[in-house]
């Protein structure tokens, strides 16, 4: 997964992020629990 910051030009503070931390966290948990959910056999 990639992440997009934008910075000020002047002092490099970040002011967006997207996804946001709290959605990559989250999209992270979600992955985790659905190989919870699906079990492949070959």
């Amino acid at each position: 997964m990639f992440q997009l910051k934008v910075l000020d030009a002047r002092t490099d503070k970040v002011l967006r992020t997207i996804p946001s931390e709290e959605q990559i966290e989250f999209a992270k948990k979600l992955e985790r629990f659905l190989g919870l959910l699906v079990d492949e056999q070959a």
